[in-house]
């Protein structure tokens, strides 16, 4: 979305900074690859200014074309935009995985790369050795530093080969993404296919849309399908109902991390609207952080409302999924999409000072049974608060999108509860 902290694919071909942002927008372009350079230019035919590996550069946008690329390189970065940002800096982790991807410092080119004096340093004295699984100790280690030669006692070490393990870094790997690719009407696209895992968590964003004002189902289900790729039988599989955007303009985002549940991936997005075509970008990641439970959440609501729905307020990013008070006419309702997710969250009815009931129900989003609901779209939670009264509930929300439906049960006179849906971790 125009004007919104993103993900910018930089390969050779050149993308224009000004169509990811909103008019005389500044903007801060970050480098997070440990080890690959971007470039940019003025000029589609030129980008020769480099933004180093881990580096990051703040240009106005409003004067002149800005254009990224990789300047030929064969290689992709997933840069981070950043508009009116101002400063970014690498952490330790980053830094010290920048210097290990380069070699610098490792015992390898030690003899090359640390000299004293123009003597080189050297290990003339004893080795340790590992003799199954205890390193021998109180070795004598003799360095020359200049001249004078100083000696010390080494104890307690353990050495051969690299340790292995998982480091204290995120090490998060790319297993695939893609840019405005599209997926026919009622059509199951394969995104990942037995994609082979090696780390114990997983995270990936989506982001989807509709034609603009079009559609009557603005639905996509995603499968996450885990395998064992001994036997090649599936060991897990979870599915989300994620909403799609009302146009290009009003994409709606999702993000998804979790823990792995196989050695293998498969990963799949259909396309529910039955008549249009529907657009997605997408990147899906490795990592070794761990995961205790899979979190689907969709941040933010979009300007445009997915077709044939109204928005409620709120902004879930901050743990508000949900905030509505509007004014309900007697023996009526009305109806509002929450952000999709998947958490338990607090619901909260506060119908002091109204002259008649309140009623909330949330209900599956559709009449297409997107959860293979028996009779859609399904009540799956309801609470009442008397005329003057208030109720406070918690439910765990299934994974993906939900609409809230407030009832005025008076069959005179209109009031105005106010709703809150609020986010609980776990």
């Amino acid at each position: 979305m125009p004007g919104t902290l993103q993900l910018v694919q930089v390969t050779k071909t050149p993308v224009r900074i000004q169509t990811l942002l909103v008019t005389n927008d500044s903007v801060m372009l970050v480098n997070p690859d440990i080890v690959n350079n971007i470039f940019i230019g003025n000029d589609p035919g030129s980008q020769l200014i480099s933004v180093p590996a881990l580096g990051s550069v703040t240009l106005d946008a409003g004067k002149h074309d800005i254009w990224v690329s990789t300047n030929g390189g064969a290689y992709t970065v997933n840069a981070y935009l950043m508009p009116n940002g101002s400063n970014w800096v690498p952490s330790p982790a980053q830094v010290a995985a920048q210097i290990s991807a380069l070699g610098l410092a490792t015992a390898a080119n030690q003899s090359s790369q640390i000299t004293q004096g123009g003597t080189l340093i050297t290990n003339t004295g004893s080795t340790v050795t590992n003799t199954g699984n205890t390193a021998t100790n109180v070795n004598t280690v003799n360095t020359t530093l200049g001249s004078p030669s100083q000696s010390q006692d080494v104890k307690n070490l353990t050495t051969g080969g690299n340790p292995g393990g998982i480091p204290t870094l995120r090490g998060t790997d790319n297993l695939g993404n893609a840019t405005a690719q599209t997926i026919a009407a009622n059509t199951n696209a394969t995104l990942l296919n037995a994609v082979n895992i090696t780390k114990p968590g997983f995270e990936a964003v989506f982001s989807l849309n509709l034609p603009a004002a079009a559609g009557t189902v603005p639905f996509a289900i995603l499968q996450v399908i885990w395998t064992d790729s001994a036997t090649g039988l599936t060991v897990g599989i979870k599915q989300y109902i994620l909403t799609t955007g009302n146009g290009p303009a009003n994409p709606i985002t999702v993000y998804l991390s979790g823990p792995v549940r196989g050695n293998q991936i498969t990963l799949k997005l259909r396309n529910q609207d039955p008549a249009q075509t529907l657009t997605y970008t997408y990147a899906f990641n490795q990592t070794s952080h761990q995961y205790p439970i899979d979190k689907l959440l969709q941040p933010t609501y979009a300007a445009t409302a997915p077709i044939t729905f109204s928005n409620t307020g709120g902004d879930p990013s901050k743990g508000l999924l949900a905030s509505s008070s509007a004014s309900i006419a007697a023996s009526s309702s009305y109806t509002r999409l929450l952000a999709c997710c998947n958490h338990k969250v607090k619901i909260n009815l506060d119908n002091t000072v109204q002259v008649n009931a309140a009623a909330l129900q949330i209900n599956t989003p559709s009449n297409t049974g997107l959860y293979l609901e028996a009779n859609p779209p399904t009540s799956t939670f309801k609470t009442t608060a008397a005329a003057g009264a208030q109720s406070e509930s918690e439910w765990q929300i299934p994974n993906g999108a939900m609409v809230i439906q407030v009832f005025n049960q008076g069959t005179t006179n209109a009031i105005t509860p106010n709703v809150t849906i609020t986010l609980m971790e776990y």
